[in-house]
């Protein structure tokens, strides 16, 4: 776990407090939609899917 937050705080840039939100919460339901990322970060459908998709 710790190893993947630090991974995230490295390579996210910009997005690494979004990423690390959202990696907690993908412990505890691992498959989830770009929609779900959305209303867990607040952030448009395309920050979401941007976000997925690294």
């Amino acid at each position: 776990m710790q190893q993947h937050r630090e991974m995230l705080t490295r390579d996210f840039g910009r997005q690494a407090g979004t990423a690390l939100t959202v990696l907690e919460h993908l412990y505890h339901q691992p498959y989830v939609s770009v929609s779900r990322v959305r209303e867990w970060r607040r952030q448009t459908h395309a920050s979401a899917n941007s976000l997925m998709a690294d």
